[in-house]
C-alpha cells in the first residue's frame, strides 16, 4: 500500500517497493557537501505511484534519472519527462509534480539557495539538460555509502569525507555556479584549506588567510559568510580538530603534547576548543574510540 504523507500544502506519495538510500550528512564526513549546501541528498529506486508535489519548495531540486522514466508538470512552465542520463533541474520557489513513470532509479539533491548555485537560481522554470559527469558521480555517492556503513570506523570515516568532497566537486560541475571567477575562488579556498591542514599548528590570523587567497579581511569574511556559511576561524578549527581527533584514536599522546601539535597553549584551552566542536571531551572521545564507541 502506498504511504502519504502531507506536509503544509505538499504531499508525498511513496509506495512500499520503492527503497531509497540517504546520504548521512548528519556525520563529520559530511561537511564538504554540506558546507555546499546541500540539506537532503540519496539515491532512490521508485516504483508507480510514486508521486512528490511542492507548492514553494525552498531549495532548488537537482535531479539525475539513472535509469527508467520519470514525468514533471509546473505550473506556467510547460512539462516533461526525465531521461536516463540528464539532470532535471528545479529551481527553490518553483511549484513542481513529479512521479514514476514505470520504475525509476534516481540520484537527487536539494541544494540551498545560495550563491553558490546561482546556476539553478537563474532558471525561469524547469530545465533538463545532459549529465555527462553522472557516472562519476553516482561513482563517488555509492562509494561514500559503502564507507558509511564500513565497519573500520577510523578509515572509513576518512575515505568517506573524500568522496563526499569529489561528490560537491562533481555536482558543481553539472551545475556550474557562476562561471570561472567562482571556480577560480572555491579552487583558491581549497588550497587554503590543504595548507591549513598541512600546518594546523600554526597562528593562522584572518590578514594571513585573507592574503593567501589575495583577497582583504573583509572581503573574506563576506565570501566565506556568502558562500560557504563559515568563518576563517572555521576553517583552522576544522582542521586542528581533524587531526586532534586522529591523534587521540591512534595515539598513547599526552593532551599536552597533542594540544601543541594543534597549536593549542594549554592541554586546558584544547579541551575547551574539543568539547565545542565535538559532543565530548577528549578523555572520553579516547576512551570510546578505544572500546569501539565513536565512529
Amino acid at each position: 500500500m502506498a504511504k502519504t504523507l502531507q506536509i503544509i500544502s505538499d504531499a508525498a506519495i511513496i509506495p512500499s517497493g520503492c527503497r531509497e538510500r540517504f546520504l548521512p550528512l548528519n556525520q563529520p564526513a559530511a561537511a564538504p557537501l554540506v558546507r555546499r549546501g546541500t540539506s537532503l541528498a540519496g539515491v532512490s529506486d521508485l516504483v508507480p505511484p510514486y508521486e512528490i508535489r511542492r507548492r514553494h519548495p525552498p531549495f532548488h531540486l537537482a535531479l539525475f534519472t539513472l535509469a527508467g522514466h520519470g514525468r514533471w508538470w509546473s505550473p506556467g512552465h510547460d512539462e516533461g519527462q526525465c531521461r536516463p542520463g540528464e539532470l532535471w533541474l528545479v529551481p527553490a520557489g518553483v511549484p513542481v509534480r513529479y512521479l514514476a513513470d514505470g520504475p525509476w532509479r534516481i540520484l537527487w539533491f536539494h541544494l540551498a539557495a545560495i550563491p553558490l548555485w546561482a546556476a539553478a537560481a537563474d532558471l525561469a522554470g524547469p530545465e533538463s539538460r545532459p549529465a555527462p559527469q553522472l557516472h562519476a558521480l553516482l561513482t563517488a555517492v555509492e562509494s561514500w555509502l559503502a564507507e558509511a556503513a564500513s565497519p573500520d570506523r577510523p578509515l572509513a570515516t576518512a575515505a568517506a569525507t573524500h568522496y563526499a568532497e569529489l561528490t560537491g566537486i562533481l555536482l558543481e560541475r553539472e551545475l556550474p555556479a557562476a562561471g570561472h571567477a567562482d571556480w577560480q575562488w572555491r579552487s583558491r579556498l581549497q588550497a587554503l584549506r590543504e595548507k591549513v591542514e598541512q600546518h594546523p599548528a600554526a597562528r593562522w590570523p584572518v590578514t594571513a588567510m585573507a592574503r593567501e587567497l589575495h583577497l582583504s579581511p573583509t572581503h573574506l569574511h563576506r565570501l566565506l559568510r556568502e558562500r560557504e556559511q563559515t568563518r576563517p576561524a572555521d576553517l583552522v578549527a576544522a582542521a586542528r580538530m581533524r587531526l586532534a581527533r586522529d591523534l587521540l584514536r591512534f595515539t598513547d599522546y599526552p593532551l599536552k603534547v597533542i594540544a601543541n601539535r594543534c597549536g593549542y597553549a594549554t592541554p586546558f584551552s584544547f579541551s575547551r576548543a574539543f568539547s565545542k566542536h565535538n559532543p565530548c571531551s577528549p578523555d572520553r572521545f579516547r576512551r570510546q574510540t578505544e572500546t569501539g564507541g565513536v565512529a
